[in-house]
């Protein structure tokens, strides 16, 4: 099962989002980093959740699971954890995880 490790958003007030009412994905600017990425549902689910509060990746699978009405199985952590690693070296979120040692602060 994913980990109790606590994922935040590197400056939450940074987070930009653009939707259109006909697309599926959305696009994030992070204006910190200059990063700007076109998301999927999960992925901007990931970062919108992350971008308001603190939260372990053992509840994001958990609210994942729910919003999206799928099982919590080993496809969705991996997806989940590959997405939080993906934000992680991106600088967008950092986590104090003994799992992810390199994306630690400090």
């Amino acid at each position: 099962m994913a980990g109790t490790d606590l994922w935040r958003a590197n400056l939450p007030g940074f987070f930009h989002w653009a939707v259109w009412d006909d697309e599926e994905e959305e696009v994030f600017y992070h204006q910190g980093s200059g990063e700007t990425l076109l998301l999927n549902p999960l992925g901007a689910f990931i970062l919108k959740i992350i971008g308001s509060a603190e939260i372990s990746t053992e509840k994001l699978v958990q609210l994942a699971a729910n919003h999206f009405k799928l099982p919590i199985d080993q496809a969705l952590i991996d997806c989940i954890e590959m997405s939080l690693r993906t934000f992680a070296q991106k600088g967008l979120i950092q986590t104090h995880a003994r799992d992810y040692p390199e994306f630690q602060a400090g």
